[in-house]
């Protein structure tokens, strides 16, 4: 089970807060390869991918493992990641077990709902 609970894009960093569960028996190791950000345009087109910058970054992951029945909350960091414009979406992906891609999960979060978060956010704050 994964939950993206946070996304900032800010100089050129792109920020991501995530609770992960397990349910396997099996820890699941906690690395970088595992996660990867891409940004698409509206032709569905890939403008930007994680790994061709160095890959997603662990910023805090007090084990190295994930371990059953144990809920983390991590946060991750992809550079050099573009401002988005209008018609982009980020894709955000985490793949628990590279070899069994089928249990990836995926979130697409557009320019749109991210511009609607940041200002609800910043209201919030204000307020």
């Amino acid at each position: 089970i994964a939950g993206l609970k946070s996304m900032k894009i800010e100089k050129g960093t792109c920020t991501l807060e995530v609770d992960i569960e397990s349910a396997r028996a099996n820890p699941i190791p906690l690395d970088p390869y595992r996660f990867s950000v891409a940004v698409k345009d509206v032709k569905d087109e890939q403008v930007y991918f994680s790994d061709n910058y160095g890959g997603v970054r662990i910023l805090d992951a007090k084990d190295p493992l994930i371990q059953q029945k144990k809920p983390i909350t991590i946060h991750l960091a992809a550079d050099h990641f573009p401002t988005l414009e209008e018609g982009q979406t980020v894709v955000f992906k985490f793949m628990p077990i590279r070899e069994n891609p089928e249990y990836s999960m995926t979130w697409e979060i557009t320019k749109e709902v991210y511009d609607k978060a940041l200002a609800e956010a910043a209201k919030k704050s204000n307020g």
